[in-house]
């Protein structure tokens, strides 16, 4: 069975596929080690002479070579598959991503509305708190709103002028009270 290029593969089966690569470089990689250390440590018949002793060690450097050059395919398929995989991610975070951005505005157009009736309020609130004090009645609207009260929501128009640019476009840079 031919096998399918990366690109034409689902997500599913490249994720198969990147198991399937890491499970042969990690038997390789075990291959390479145990290689290693028989050629550390050859394990020989002390009766066998010195010709098939070589022959042996030979024929274990030898295997050594191909399994470390068998490492690098194997490598570069494993990064190959991820990186695809990273990009299919990528991609369908976009999308989704994109889906949500209607939700987005009306969330904005939300927010700059309930900025503007909370701050058309608080206006409402300081003109009858004014007339009160002329009438020389008391009133505790003048502490609705405090200068710390003023100063965020001028710090708020900023944000909303700088990150929301045109919808926020109705919201004064500074309440006049």
């Amino acid at each position: 069975m031919a096998r399918k290029a990366v690109q034409a593969m689902s997500l599913e089966e490249l994720e198969r596929e990147q198991e399937q690569f890491k499970q042969q470089r990690s038997e390789l990689v075990s291959k390479v080690k145990k290689l290693k250390v028989r050629i550390a440590e050859p394990d020989l018949d002390p009766s066998l002479s010195f010709e098939v002793a070589v022959a042996a060690i030979a024929d274990t450097d030898a295997e050594l070579r191909a399994a470390e050059a068998l490492l690098v395919p194997v490598d570069k398929q494993v990064a190959a598959i991820a990186a695809v995989i990273a990009e299919r991610k990528r991609e369908e975070r976009e999308r989704e991503a994109e889906a949500l951005r209607p939700a987005e505005l009306e969330a904005k157009k939300r927010v700059v509305a309930a900025y503007l009736a909370f701050v058309g309020a608080l206006s409402e609130a300081h003109d009858v708190e004014r007339q009160l004090r002329r009438m020389m009645a008391p009133s505790v609207l003048g502490e609705m709103a405090t200068d710390d009260l003023r100063k965020a929501l001028r710090r708020q128009a900023g944000r909303m002028h700088h990150f929301l640019g045109d919808l926020a476009a109705d919201v004064p840079g500074s309440p006049l009270w």
